[in-house]
């Protein structure tokens, strides 16, 4: 209704109670269509979008009948594509162990609100500064080691590199969540 031609033409129909006038000057799609009083909606424009809106109830209506198939298909592909994501996972994991640690430090960290982070490169650096060795028995830990916190999380620990020490399995596991 940009013009007075439109608006006249719109107010007369109106007045006269009609559902549609004419123009003549096409919509913003480019049909030359006669529009609706109410909303000054092209027709054919206005059938478009019924159309689509019908489509979209038949497939909701549709999606809802077949939940239950919809289901037990998802189910199926679930249960046949499981082991073989399992086994890429296991494979990811068994090459990537200081990562999976890490992503796991990290989470533990992010669960106890810890401030501060660090990367697999920070764990090699502790590694190198021990000597390959536990800090607290001095045993050789080349062949397995855990990363502990120094000051745990749960008693407020951060998560920073200073915050680190490269620890034999068998002394993490005595000392747990004590402080030093």
């Amino acid at each position: 209704m940009t013009s007075g031609v439109t608006h006249g033409a719109w107010k007369s129909a109106r007045d006269a109670g009609e559902i549609y006038y004419f123009t003549g000057i096409p919509c913003k799609n480019g049909h030359i269509e006669k529009r609706t009083v109410a909303r000054g909606q092209c027709v054919q424009c206005k059938n478009e979008i019924n159309s689509k809106n019908r489509d979209k109830k038949k497939d909701s209506e549709r999606h809802i009948r077949n939940k239950e198939i919809n289901n037990l298909k998802a189910r199926e592909r679930y249960w046949k594509t499981r082991e073989n994501s399992l086994s890429k996972h296991r494979e990811w994991t068994a090459k990537n162990l200081p990562i999976k640690a890490l992503i796991e430090r990290r989470r533990r960290a992010v669960a106890a609100s810890a401030d501060g982070d660090h990367c697999v490169s920070d764990i090699l650096n502790i590694f190198t500064n021990q000597n390959g060795l536990c800090a607290m028995c001095f045993s050789d830990v080349s062949l397995g080691y855990h990363v502990d916190h120094i000051i745990p999380l749960s008693k407020g620990g951060s998560n920073w590199p200073e915050n680190l020490q490269i620890l034999c399995p068998s002394c993490n596991c005595k000392k747990g969540s004590k402080c030093p």
